[in-house]
């Protein structure tokens, strides 16, 4: 998209820890250097800093940071380059916390949302305790990158008047893109307009994680009266944005001796990152495709969400179904080998 104007530019200050409280953000080296317009903070968010489905992230961290990459602050430059230079020149002070990192260490530690979602069917015990044979174990499958052909980006231009905004942004999502950065200024949501002019790609991943993207061009732009756009580099929108939810899973099969399915006991666990975005979504799929193609018989199937210090993972084709299946299809395999 062409320039806007005498347009700004945006640069991120990322966390440099999984879990940690930010004791000070000092931005005097980096307004000092040239063509720097303002650095930003949670302090400088005129409305909510508050968003997402369940209302439990921040926009930029008052306290706590969550995972490696969180912006914790933004730099608004004359060009990319002085902003990008300038975010190196802000120094922050924290206090590193524990962290968890992986969905084994959350289920080990008990870190997991409240939320949970269940299939049954019969009496589970009595299926197994009748089985010819009974196996248990566990399966596993990991993240995966949408790896979309240009990454995230946003151009928020102001209009001049009564708080109007025109977004033109990477999104899957314009409708949420228009109320949380309506949300973040303060200002009624028919004065922003989301433009979608192309993706990109996306395959889920610009459903919900580009509207951070977005809105926080949005700040820029408020604060400075000027357009401002925001491109993420490839290792910064890596960093931040969500991936596939990496699943893991424990289970206890009965089947008779010629390999007909009697009972499944399965525990189901997914990474969901640092809050819920919409991993409850692909819990509610994945658990609903753990028979894929298959009579199970007796049925016992309950996921959960575990909450790690990692990015938010988030939608991506197939929407938690393909990781449902393959946690099945693993305990096949194993189940096989064992008959045979």
């Amino acid at each position: 998209m062409p320039a806007v104007g005498a347009e700004l530019h945006m640069a991120l200050v990322p966390s440099a820890h999984p879990h940690a409280h930010v004791l000070k953000v000092d931005s005097a080296e980096a307004l000092a250097m040239a063509g720097v317009k303002c650095v930003l903070t949670h302090e400088d968010v005129p409305g909510s800093n508050i968003w997402n489905i369940f209302h439990d992230e921040e926009l930029l961290p008052s306290r706590t940071v969550h995972h490696v990459g969180q912006p914790v602050a933004l730099v608004v430059a004359a060009t990319q380059r002085q902003a990008q230079a300038a975010a190196q020149r802000v120094h922050i002070t924290y206090e590193v916390l524990p962290a968890v990192l992986t969905v084994r260490d959350a289920v080990a530690q008990g870190a997991l949302f409240a939320e949970e979602r269940k299939l049954v069917r019969g009496d589970v015990d009595a299926a197994l305790a009748a089985s010819d044979v009974t196996l248990s174990g566990t399966s596993y499958c990991g993240a995966q990158e949408h790896f979309y052909l240009e990454t995230m980006g946003a151009v928020a231009v102001p209009k001049g008047e009564n708080g109007e905004m025109d977004l033109y942004a990477s999104t899957q999502n314009p409708t949420e893109a228009q109320m949380v950065c309506a949300e973040a200024l303060g200002v009624p949501a028919a004065r922003i307009v989301c433009h979608v002019k192309r993706m990109g790609g996306g395959f889920g991943g610009k459903e919900s994680r580009a509207v951070l993207v977005s809105t926080l061009a949005a700040l820029g732009a408020q604060h400075t009266g000027q357009a401002v756009r925001l491109v993420l580099d490839r290792d910064v929108d890596m960093q931040m944005s969500g991936q596939r939810h990496p699943f893991y899973a424990t289970w206890t099969v009965g089947a008779t001796r010629s390999g007909e399915l009697r009972a499944l006991r399965m525990r189901l666990y997914s990474n969901g990152g640092f809050s819920h975005d919409l991993s409850m979504g692909v819990l509610e799929r994945a658990v609903s495709h753990v028979d894929n193609c298959y009579r199970l018989g007796a049925a016992d199937i309950v996921g959960r969400v575990c909450r790690t210090n990692t990015q938010s993972n988030t939608a991506f084709r197939s929407f938690g179904g393909c990781q449902g299946m393959i946690m099945t299809e693993s305990m096949l395999c194993e189940l096989a080998d064992h008959i045979n």
